[in-house]
């Protein structure tokens, strides 16, 4: 988790019990206030994301929600500009197409954040312009992608092929980077 991460959740958090409150039959001026306090850490990374400017060896995916990935990491971003979440590429075992446990796991009843927990998922948001971009489409793209951890949590990434082929790339390297490593006395 990023230093940020907590700032957003608890942003998250004080917008949902406002809107909660205003469902509650509670004053109706808190709904644009709700809606203000979860929109505020969008519009700030929006807004910082347009004076960032892209290290060398970085790639991106996304703009308002959006991946950064570098030598060491892969992070989860708020308008290219807030690290939300960091997986580091050295602990990452395999890279591969996301397939068939959410169909899964709506037949049994079990699609719910608890099966997603004890079965160790992760679901990373996804970039509003490429969620849009398959919305509107007419042919289906596989866009889902999993990242298996040596910790066992599996995180899924919604992402064009050619930027999963770069994680998988790095991943590959920092892999190799790790091995060479010697063992420390």
């Amino acid at each position: 988790m990023a230093p940020s991460a907590p700032a957003y959740v608890l942003c998250n958090v004080v917008a949902g019990l406002l809107l909660f409150a205003v469902y509650l039959h509670g004053p109706l001026i808190l709904f644009p206030v709700g809606l203000g306090v979860a929109l505020l850490p969008l519009a700030v990374a929006a807004v910082a994301g347009l004076f960032r400017r892209r290290a060398g060896g970085e790639a991106y995916f996304g703009f308002l929600i959006s991946y950064r990935l570098s030598d060491r990491n892969l992070v989860l971003l708020l308008g290219r500009m807030i690290p939300l979440y960091r997986v580091d590429l050295a602990e990452v075992v395999q890279v591969d197409r996301w397939r068939a446990v959410g169909p899964t796991a709506h037949g049994t009843g079990e699609n719910n954040l608890i099966w997603f927990w004890f079965s160790r998922l992760w679901f990373w948001p996804r970039p509003v312009g490429w969620m849009l971009r398959n919305l509107f489409s007419i042919q289906v793209v596989r866009c889902e992608y999993v990242l298996v951890c040596e910790t066992g949590w599996k995180i899924v990434l919604m992402c064009s092929r050619d930027f999963i082929e770069q994680v998988a790339r790095r991943v590959e390297k920092a892999r190799e980077r790790g091995a060479a490593r010697p063992e420390p006395a």
